[in-house]
C-alpha cells in the first residue's frame, strides 16, 4: 500500500439539516493532495430534499470545482446516481461496480438504521471494486488537503495497523484539539475518554505514546484497511448510535494494530447531526445505553461502577427535578426503546 493507493471515502448524510455540512465536507475531500478517491455518500433515509438537494450541488457547483482541479492537474469528478435501479435486500439503491472511478457515487437508503448501518452500505458498494484502503469520514468535517496522505502513510510504515485515525480539531476552535486518533478505555469506569482532549493543537505529540495509548479510533475519521474488513468484519449495527467504533476495535484486539497520524488534520463541527455538545436526549440515550452494551460484551468487570455511577447521574436528576432526564436514563439503562417527542429539560 502505498500513499496514493486508490481509497474509497464514505461519508453518510442524514436530512437536508445535514446536506450544508456533507456538502463542504466534499468540497475539502475535492482539495485533497492525492488523486485516486473516489467519494460514496450514503444518504441514510432521510425522506426529505437531501437528495435532491445533492444533485442540485451536482449541477451548479461541481462543473467549477472540477475547473479549479484540472488547472491543479487533478482529474474531474464525475457525479453518479441511479434512481431507478432495482432495490436490494437493503432497502439501498444498487449501484454497478465499477462506474465509480473519480466519482462521488450518491447512495439513497429507503430507511434510517443508524450510522453503522449507513457507512456498511457504503462499504460494501465500495468492497465490490479494487480499493485496498476505506476512510470513513463524519459529514461533519473538513479535511486539510493531505489528510488522506498521511493515513495511508503511516499504514505503508506498519502494515500490522489495520485501522488508523487522524489529530481532530474542533472546527470553530481550530487551535483546539478534540482528540489524537480516538480515545483511551477505562475499565473502572467503562467508558472511553478523549486522548489529548482540550489540548492546544501546538502541544507536542507523541505518536507511540498515543498509539499505546489508544484503544478505539474515532469515527468521526477512520481509515480501515480490506484485509481489516476481511477478517473483523463490517461495524456491528445494533448500537445505533454511539458505541460501533468501540465495539470494532475490541474485536479487532489480537488481529491488528491501531494507528494514529498526527499529520492528518481532520476539522469537526462534533456533533452537528444529533446535538451532542448539548447534550440532546438522543445521544443522552444512546450513550447510555451503549456504554452497558459495550462493557456487557467486552469489560465485564466494569459493570458494578457503571450501574452505580447511573443510579447516581438519575438520582441527580430527581432531586434537581428533571423528572424527563431521569426518565429518560432510566429506561436507557433498563433496556426500553427510546421514546421521541418528548420535551426534556436541562
Amino acid at each position: 500500500m502505498t500513499p496514493n493507493e486508490p481509497t474509497a471515502i464514505i461519508v453518510v448524510n442524514y436530512k437536508k439539516e445535514g446536506v450544508r455540512d456533507t456538502l463542504k465536507c466534499l468540497e475539502s475531500l475535492l482539495n485533497l493532495e492525492t488523486d485516486n478517491n473516489d467519494v460514496f455518500v450514503v444518504d441514510n433515509g432521510s425522506a426529505d430534499e437531501s437528495v435532491s438537494m445533492m444533485l442540485e450541488w451536482s449541477r451548479q457547483r461541481l462543473p467549477a470545482l472540477n475547473a479549479a482541479r484540472l488547472e491543479r492537474g487533478k482529474h474531474p469528478v464525475n457525479f453518479v446516481y441511479y434512481e431507478n435501479e432495482a432495490r436490494d435486500d437493503r432497502d439501498t439503491l444498487c449501484v454497478s461496480a465499477g462506474k465509480s472511478k473519480h466519482a462521488i457515487t450518491l447512495i439513497n437508503v429507503a430507511k434510517n438504521r443508524g450510522p453503522a448501518a449507513g457507512n456498511n452500505i457504503g462499504l460494501r458498494y465500495a468492497l465490490r471494486e479494487q480499493y485496498q484502503s476505506f476512510w470513513l469520514l463524519n459529514n461533519d468535517t473538513e479535511v486539510a488537503p493531505d489528510a488522506l496522505y498521511w493515513l495511508l502513510q503511516r499504514i505503508n510504515e506498519d502494515p500490522k495497523i489495520g485501522m488508523c485515525g487522524s489529530t481532530l480539531l474542533y472546527a470553530d476552535e481550530p487551535e483546539t484539539i478534540q482528540n489524537l486518533g480516538g480515545a483511551g478505555f477505562s475499565r473502572l469506569k467503562g467508558k472511553g475518554y478523549g486522548l489529548g482532549q482540550g489540548t492546544h493543537r501546538s502541544m507536542p505529540v507523541s505518536r507511540s505514546r498515543v498509539e499505546d495509548e489508544l484503544r478505539f479510533v474515532s469515527g468521526a475519521s477512520m481509515l480501515v484497511t480490506r484485509e481489516f474488513l476481511e477478517k473483523v468484519g463490517l461495524m456491528q449495527e445494533d448500537y445505533f448510535l454511539y458505541g460501533e467504533e468501540i465495539d470494532w476495535a475490541f474485536r479487532s484486539r489480537n488481529k491488528f494494530r491501531l494507528g494514529f497520524a498526527p499529520e492528518s488534520i481532520v476539522y469537526h463541527k462534533v456533533g452537528a447531526t444529533v446535538g451532542t455538545r448539548v447534550q440532546s436526549p438522543l445521544s443522552d440515550y444512546y450513550m447510555t445505553r451503549n456504554r452497558i452494551k459495550v462493557c456487557v460484551r467486552f469489560s465485564k468487570v466494569s459493570l458494578p461502577f457503571v450501574f452505580l455511577d447511573l443510579c447516581r447521574v438519575i438520582t441527580r436528576y430527581c432531586a434537581s427535578g428533571s423528572w424527563d432526564r431521569a426518565k429518560l436514563i432510566a429506561r436507557a439503562v433498563v433496556g426500553l426503546p427510546f421514546q421521541a417527542g418528548v420535551t426534556i429539560r436541562p
